[in-house]
């Protein structure tokens, strides 16, 4: 809207009625001509001054469209939209240009909107078959949850306001995501396609202590949409920020309902705070915590972001009404730490996490493909101490003097984090092992999709974890996974995964050398995966995320506790029996 009012100021000049009369016919006349070249430009001339009129809008974004010029297409369609907001037309044409530019949770949000203000649309064949297999998901969703006693009693009845804060933050200096901003994606995403009746908004707080804003209706996936598109670009995605925020209004609460912090709550200092205010005003405050590992493992992390942790994991959790986790281990470490270090007891339920990756159909790019080894281990997380990659690193160099250059190439996925410096210095020493070893960065879903269907196996070799996606991630895709013993981990392969214990780098290299030797036992454990594995969805998850957030919301008890904001806690996680 703002790109095009910046059109209409540099073509302000007025014209006689027959003149802007005769504009529209001109560009009309070389659409029909095929000259949309020079059709754009008679349109930007007749918008100046007639911004008002919502058939031209939609026929120069149709122009654009054939210009290959998608983001001003949308623009013009946006536009439309506004000056008729109920004409279901202008939605239509937006959720067919979003879709053929692979974006589809923003065109199945406009879809929706035009179905509800005008279901006798003509909709094309597919479209209408779309939003049929859509109203019977709807349906069916909707009977469970009338079948819920939870939703019977607060559902219905409580707003959520789920706190993006952290992956608004997090997306204005990356890219490429890592797993908490995953996990948000994948809930929001979930929302979108298969809770849009639920009483759900999706905020972020601004500079102030308890002032929190929520995001307009389809930003929040147009926004997820660009992070996911093959083609993501910084600008790109920065103008999705922008949108966000421009478009955001001051949170609005009840009495009774929920606040709930969905990414990482220690990097706000103003969180605590606002949690309070909040709660005097009868809002009811979760968290879903992710791990407490800078607690329970401090050494693994650099001295300020350990105490910046501790510090608002104080603050946070003495005011929080409830709590939700990844995992089963880490309710049983907060629970401890909650009762050890803080003498609170507060509703605390596990939430695990979905066993699966969006299983991408976007193509990917033959360059990608040439540059892929022929026979590969994949590991895909950060790397950083805790995961462990010196194992990795000692095992490949002790295969490739061994076998030599036959051995199969190790792929790393994952951005460069903390406390890495050894491992770095290493493998560079090595050159790579003399090339075995294989460092791509953050990638695209699509990119890492690829990776997960065509490696041999993969292997994730953590010391500790809250969850552990990879492993999962591993799983649905068919592929064989050896992954540490330890923490949270078994919650995620079961049966079905060969474990290690990661302090014990011979006898981890023994299991990955006969895992490269015997291909037929390697066939045979990738077919019993393929033929067991039932993961977990990602609305299965924020099914139940929600479901908890309605039982914990009810459950809990507001208490008021002034004197919790800088208070000095000590910790005491010893029972969590995690090395």
């Amino acid at each position: 809207m703002k790109a095009l009012r910046k059109i209409a100021g540099r073509l302000r000049r007025k014209m006689r009625p027959a003149a802007v009369s005769k504009a529209k016919e001109r560009a009309s006349a070389l659409i029909a001509g095929g000259d949309h070249a020079q059709a754009r430009l008679a349109f930007e001339r007749y918008l100046a001054e007639q911004p008002g009129d919502f058939d031209a809008w939609i026929r120069f974004g149709e122009c654009c469209i054939e210009l290959r010029d998608p983001a001003q297409a949308e623009a013009c369609f946006d536009t439309a939209i506004a000056t008729q907001p109920q004409n279901a037309l202008g939605y239509v044409h937006l959720a067919r240009m979003l879709q053929a530019d692979e974006r589809p949770l923003g065109a199945l949000f406009r879809y929706r909107k035009a179905f509800a203000l005008d279901p006798a649309f003509p909709f094309t064949p597919a479209e209408a078959d779309m939003l049929r297999q859509d109203i019977l998901e709807q349906n069916a969703l909707g009977q469970n949850a009338r079948n819920s006693v939870a939703d019977q009693t607060s559902a219905n009845r409580t707003g959520i306001v789920l706190d993006v804060s952290d992956l608004l933050k997090y997306l204005r200096v990356n890219v490429g995501m890592t797993g908490i901003q995953r996990v948000q994606m994948s809930v929001i995403s979930s929302i979108l396609k298969s809770f849009p009746a639920r009483n759900i908004r999706f905020g972020f707080c601004g500079k102030k202590a308890g002032q929190i804003f929520t995001v307009a209706e389809g930003r929040i996936f147009d926004l997820i949409d660009e992070v996911n598109h093959p083609a993501v670009s910084r600008a790109n995605l920065d103008l999705r920020l922008r949108a966000v925020r421009a478009d955001a209004i001051p949170a609005e609460f009840r009495n009774g309902d929920v606040f709930m912090l969905l990414g990482a709550f220690w990097i706000f200092r103003t969180y605590a705070q606002t949690i309070s205010i909040l709660r005097r005003q009868g809002v009811k405050v979760g968290v879903y915590i992710y791990d407490l590992i800078p607690l329970t493992h401090p050494h693994y992390f650099a001295i300020p972001l350990r105490l910046s942790y501790r510090a608002q994991f104080a603050k946070v959790m003495k005011v929080v009404d409830f709590a939700c986790t990844i995992s089963e281990f880490v309710a049983n470490d907060l629970r401890v730490a909650l009762t050890n270090s803080l003498q609170r007891s507060i509703p605390v339920a596990a939430v695990p996490l979905a066993q699966d990756l969006p299983k991408q159909t976007t193509p990917v790019d033959q360059t990608f493909r040439d540059e892929v080894p022929r026979a590969f281990v994949l590991c895909v997380c950060t790397l950083e101490v805790r995961k462990n990659h010196l194992l990795l690193l000692d095992v490949w160099s002790n295969l490739y003097s061994k076998y030599g250059s036959d051995i199969p190439s190790l792929i790393l996925v994952g951005k460069w984090g903390w406390k890495i410096k050894p491992f770095r210095n290493r493998l560079q020493k090595s050159k790579n092992v003399d090339g075995k070893i294989i460092v791509l960065g953050s990638l695209s879903e699509a990119r890492l999709a690829h990776l997960y269907r065509n490696c041999l196996f993969t292997i994730f070799p953590s010391f500790v974890e809250g969850w552990g996606l990879p492993v999962g991630e591993s799983l649905s895709f068919g592929r064989p996974c050896i992954a540490s013993n330890t923490s949270a981990i078994p919650e995620v392969g079961g049966e079905l995964v060969r474990y290690i214990d990661p302090y014990d780098a011979e006898a981890a290299q023994v299991m990955i050398e006969k895992t490269l030797a015997d291909r037929d036992d390697l066939a045979a454990w990738a077919a019993r995966v393929q033929r067991e594995f039932k993961p977990r969805s990602w609305r299965e998850v924020t099914e139940n995320l929600l479901s908890r957030i309605d039982d914990c919301a009810s459950s809990s008890t507001m208490r008021r506790e002034p004197s919790v904001i800088g208070e000095s806690v000590t910790y005491d996680v010893s029972t969590s029996g995690v090395r």
